[in-house]
């Protein structure tokens, strides 16, 4: 049975001015129970669960083989068209989406499929090693966070006056973040800077440990990735690395808050070791 956060509730919303500039903006999002384990280590991924990440890595770079998406012609792609409007919009060119950047790696690895070798995707966790690979096969940018380290509800929304970002493997950098700049946002710091570019070093997934961990995935446009689509395929993949997940839902211009009964989700815990789909309509809500 998972351990649920002693709060009771978070509400996690997208501001309306979000909508005013992308009115198709989706969020989609899972709150998964996970035993995170590293690579190597005293706590190291047991070969089969190795085993079965490195075959999901192949698996996901063989997927845009079959796709005819290369390194030639990546950045053509719908979901990546539209994330680098994005990212021009909030003066941010010279960075790019997570879709973007994984998209880049794989493609430059793709060669080695096709010739009967294995792709070099690196290792990171076994829980962001899924999750980049269900990324990479939905055409879908995604991010992760702590739990146990939000401050509060979570609303993607605009920079504000005085919010500051430190990312993930930036640590000894302070960043300023400008009012076009898209954040998911607690009540005391910035989760995640323009959108879905990196995740705050405070509230990453941890390399190891048992966590509740929000699993976001993001969409402006319609065609441009799916958002629901990479939520629901990566908790059918979940008991595959021993975790399983307590709720999902969606948000968009129709539906932008939702408030989580922490409480309730020990109640409606599922495991996904014997389903193999499911729906929206299943939340808790």
């Amino acid at each position: 049975m998972a351990c649920v956060s002693a709060r009771s509730s978070i509400s996690i919303g997208i501001d309306p001015a979000i909508f005013e500039r992308f009115p198709k903006a989706t969020v989609a999002f899972t709150l998964c129970d996970v035993e995170v384990l590293a690579p190597k280590g005293a706590n190291a991924q047991p070969k089969a669960m190795e085993r079965y990440l490195s075959a999901l890595k192949q698996q996901s770079v063989q997927t845009l083989v079959t796709r005819g998406i290369n390194s030639d012609n990546y950045l053509d792609q719908p979901v990546c068209r539209s994330w680098e409007g994005v990212f021009k919009i909030m003066g941010e060119e010279g960075r790019h989406s997570t879709i973007v950047n994984l998209l880049r790696r794989a493609t430059a690895e793709a060669a080695k499929v096709q010739n009967g070798q294995k792709a070099d995707l690196g290792k990171i966790s076994s829980f962001v090693d899924l999750y980049n690979c269900v990324s990479m096969q939905t055409l879908t940018p995604m991010g992760a966070l702590d739990l146990s380290k939000v401050d509060g509800d979570i609303q993607l929304r605009y920079g504000r006056e005085g919010d500051t970002f430190t990312g993930l493997g930036k640590e000894a950098v302070t960043e300023v973040v400008k009012p076009e700049h898209v954040v998911y946002a607690d009540r005391s710091s910035v989760l995640t800077h323009l959108w879905n570019y990196r995740d705050a070093a405070h509230a990453c997934v941890p390399r190891e440990g048992h966590v509740q961990i929000l699993l976001f995935a993001d969409q402006v446009e319609e065609g441009a990735g799916d958002a629901e689509g990479a939520i629901l395929r990566a908790m059918e993949e979940l008991h595959n690395i021993g975790g399983s997940y307590m709720m999902m839902d969606k948000l968009n211009a129709s539906r932008p808050s939702v408030t989580i009964d922490l409480t309730r989700l020990s109640e409606h815990e599922v495991s996904l070791k014997d389903e193999s789909t499911v729906k929206i309509e299943e939340s808790l809500t």
